[in-house]
């Protein structure tokens, strides 16, 4: 990551984290020196992410779990989620349902392309960090300027 925050004494939790921005944003965390809980409905891919956690001597608790019962995610740090539950987009309906990488999506982004899981990550290290303290309730778009146009 090109944004260095001291997290150490931090417990990040992640959702999402076998895999994507999930486990971008895990590695993130870990590489900063936070204590990972990582959590995935499908528990075969979070064995990988602690994996490579571990082994670059992070540490990690992985525990599976479904985020779309309440009562598992009442505590939870940052929410990120797509842009497009901003910015309406036209006959993207597949996208809204599976953040996937669709070409009609990509040709809005003035930037021409995607942002990387690791430019995400960036963020949401930032907004874990002291350096955003007094920041709360705010919307921040990665999105190489769509949400501009």
């Amino acid at each position: 990551m090109s944004l260095q925050v001291d997290l150490s004494n931090k417990v990040a939790l992640v959702t999402g984290a076998g895999r994507g921005m999930g486990r971008a944003f895990a590695l993130a965390f870990a590489g900063q020196g936070a204590r990972v809980v990582i959590n995935d409905i499908e528990a075969a891919g979070l064995g990988g992410v602690a994996d490579t956690i571990r082994n670059k001597g992070g540490k990690v608790l992985a525990c599976p779990g479904d985020i779309t019962r309440k009562d598992q995610v009442d505590d939870m740090i940052i929410n990120v989620a797509s842009n497009v539950g901003k910015v309406a987009r036209m006959n993207n309906a597949a996208y809204c349902a599976s953040k996937g990488d669709l070409d009609s999506f990509r040709a809005g982004i003035p930037m021409g392309r995607l942002a990387k899981p690791e430019e995400q990550a960036d963020m949401v290290l930032f907004l874990s960090s002291e350096h955003a303290n007094h920041i709360t309730g705010q919307t921040f778009f990665v999105d190489g300027g769509q949400t501009m146009v």
